[in-house]
């Protein structure tokens, strides 16, 4: 059993610039004219180019762009956070001279930058899967924004 959209003004599809009241089982005859500030229910969501995708991996994959270009968010803060943190810890290392505690820092800020370069390549071969993952996920928003819209009513206009 689906469940139905809760009553509310909804846009009328049999009559243009006009809402309809849908009760949460069924239109009733009740219509007003539409008001500037209702906008309709679907939004548009843009499919992910694998392209793009290829492009921000190389010019800024290392700060995660592409990932956040394809909606990881997640993983594209802890990529933008490894490849800043590793610069810095590296920076701040080479710069101290000779204090043993740093120079530890400027090895693991260089471990961090090699594991970042390791993603970037793997990520090489992960992306039209990430791509296509996305686009799916993208769609079914939409689907779902779609079918949360009440029946458009078979009465005549």
């Amino acid at each position: 059993m689906s469940t139905l959209p809760p009553a509310g003004w909804y846009p009328d599809e049999t009559q243009t610039n006009t809402v309809r009241y849908w009760d949460g089982a069924q239109w009733t005859e009740q219509r007003a004219p539409q008001p500037v500030e209702v906008q309709p229910v679907a939004r548009e969501l843009p499919a992910r180019s694998l392209g793009a995708a290829y492009a921000w991996l190389v010019f800024l994959g290392s700060l995660g762009a592409h990932r956040r270009y394809l909606v990881r968010n997640g993983s594209a803060n802890a990529m933008l956070f490894l490849c800043v943190g590793s610069f810095l810890a590296t920076i701040v290392g080479f710069a101290s001279g000779l204090a043993v505690a740093l120079e530890i820092l400027a090895l693991l800020g260089r471990f961090g930058m090699i594991a970042l370069g390791i993603w970037c390549v793997v990520d090489l071969f992960l992306l039209p899967r990430i791509t296509a993952q996305t686009n799916y996920e993208l769609a079914e928003v939409k689907r779902r924004e779609r079918a949360a819209r009440p029946p458009v009513s078979a009465e005549p206009a």
